[in-house]
């Protein structure tokens, strides 16, 4: 069985009920995308290559951010949105004290099958995509902002 460290760089992963797309930097829980910041992606990249090993701060720092000054914030509130994203299995990232991370869950490829089954992000579905007649979601005007009387009645909607 091959692990993360010894795969093609676009292999599909897999560990626990998550499945990732390195190739397409999409993110899967069960089958279903799952949004997650591209920072957060590489950040999480970076501790699977790792393949179980310690990361310290400093390594993730400088690969996800290259030659940006960033403060170690920034990499906790990253870590911190991955935890989310992972929920009941968030202690799949081990912080080890002072020194970075490590990635414990075991990784593997996912077989073309499971790849697969994962719903594509590439388009928006129609519910998703804004009325053409309203392209907010602010409530109708009632009078006109421009010009208008002092004593503006409210239209009645069409």
């Amino acid at each position: 069985m091959k692990t993360a460290a010894t795969t093609p760089a676009r292999a599909a992963l897999k560990f626990g009920r998550f499945l990732i797309l390195p190739h397409h930097r999409e993110f899967f829980i069960g089958g279903m995308p799952v949004p997650l910041g591209s920072r957060a992606f590489d950040v999480l990249m970076v501790l699977i290559e790792a393949g179980g090993e310690l990361v310290t701060k400093d390594e993730i720092l400088s690969r996800v951010w290259p030659r940006m000054v960033v403060e170690e914030h920034s990499l906790q509130f990253h870590i911190s949105a991955l935890r989310k994203v992972l929920g009941k299995d968030r202690g799949f990232i081990k912080t080890i004290s002072g020194r970075g991370y490590r990635f414990v869950a075991d990784i593997t490829v996912a077989d073309e099958e499971e790849e697969a089954s994962v719903k594509p992000t590439a388009a928006l579905p129609p519910s998703s995509l804004p009325d053409p007649q309203r392209p907010t979601n602010l409530p109708a005007p009632t009078c006109d902002l421009i010009g208008r009387r002092p004593n503006c009645r409210r239209r009645r909607p069409s």
